[in-house]
């Protein structure tokens, strides 16, 4: 499906993000230096400077991007998809919300959002990444970088974010812990918005569904072809075939989709993850050591990406004892040891209370 919002040409996406890039490094300077003049240090002054800093920088690194795709990969066009917008949103109101929270830790926001520009690296790298080897191997070179047309593995990319981020703190010797309960409240938000992204592309999606929380997709979605395929291979793929409803069959059979409804499991994880954001940032302050906020998240994450892994067809679901997806693979080798951490931590924590 991935629907197309706008398509840019080189002459009119390089000059545009380049500008947005110049704008926000200017408005920074501005601000720093009506800040200076009026002998303003605060915190929310600071933020707000920062903030746009780190949107110049974005910008700038999506001009050297578009530069790459144009002039190296010799693209003519590049479509902005609902995908990709929302995954922008994602990644800068995370941004946004991890500068605005560095307070919290006595962290500066300026390095959280040097933090930032290596965190959004690494997770398209790491996303994508997973995705070619464990899911969708590579047919061309153009393949391996055509991210806007989606193909992503959010664990993939947190994975990746997260090992890059630990990295760069120890370089620049910032408190590991506390700075990533900065990313938690970001992290849950992000993934708010890049599961609705989800949806209005049409990936990531559930099988057919007799239940109330069901919906009908678009006839050309990519859950149809799916299960098309599913129908009409019964014979090869018998196990997918048996989770179909059987009211179903002959309609799919026929590619006459519009009574079909299917998991929105999209939807399902993007309000997951609103319920987890309200959450970390209603319990921040009850969290016993540093680093458990993030954790929380994580567990959350690992816990809700179990259960939806069941009900979704995208995937292959043979990869750990011939039943659990690459998914629910990690999140049950991650959610004992991150169990395991927190109740670790916080035993750590209350003895030392008590001494």
């Amino acid at each position: 499906m991935m629907p197309i919002l706008v398509t840019f040409t080189f002459e009119s996406l390089f000059p545009l993000l380049l500008g947005l890039a110049l704008v926000f490094h200017v408005l920074a300077l501005s601000l720093q230096s009506r800040a200076k003049k009026a002998s303003d240090e605060s915190d929310k002054t600071t933020v707000r400077i920062n903030s746009l800093r780190s949107l110049g920088n974005t910008m700038l690194i999506l001009a050297v991007t578009a530069l790459v795709a144009f002039k190296a990969l010799h693209l003519k066009t590049i479509p902005l998809h609902s995908y990709g917008l929302l995954l922008a949103v994602a990644f800068l109101g995370s941004i946004a919300l991890a500068q605005r929270r560095a307070a919290l830790e006595g962290i500066s926001p300026r390095d959280i959002g040097h933090l930032s520009i290596g965190l959004i690296l690494a997770a398209l790298v790491g996303s994508r990444l997973f995705y070619l080897v464990f899911e969708v191997p590579p047919s061309s070179l153009m393949d391996i970088f055509a991210v806007w047309n989606g193909g992503l593995v959010i664990y993939g990319g947190i994975i990746c974010a997260t090992a890059t981020v630990w990295y760069m703190m120890y370089r620049k010797k910032m408190p590991v812990g506390r700075t990533f309960d900065v990313f938690s409240a970001p992290l849950a938000l992000g993934i708010f918005f890049g599961r609705i992204g989800c949806f209005l592309a049409g990936c990531c999606y559930g099988n057919a569904t007799e239940g109330a929380c069901g919906m009908v997709f678009p006839p050309k979605a990519q859950v149809y072809s799916k299960l098309h395929a599913i129908v009409s291979r019964s014979n090869e793929m018998p196990e997918s075939f048996e989770r179909i409803p059987k009211t179903f069959v002959p309609d799919i059979s026929a590619r006459q989709f519009g009574e079909v409804t299917v998991h929105p499991t999209q939807l399902y994880e993007s309000l997951s993850m609103l319920v987890c954001f309200v959450l970390v940032m209603l319990l921040y302050k009850k969290k016993k050591f540093a680093g458990e906020a993030f954790l929380w998240v994580l567990g959350f994450y690992a816990l809700v990406r179990f259960v939806i892994e069941s009900v979704r067809i995208d995937t292959p679901h043979d990869l750990f004892l011939g039943t659990f997806s690459l998914s629910q693979t990690i999140s049950l080798i991650g959610l004992p040891l991150i169990l395991a951490t927190i109740i670790i931590g916080r035993t750590r924590a209350r003895h030392h209370l008590g001494n």
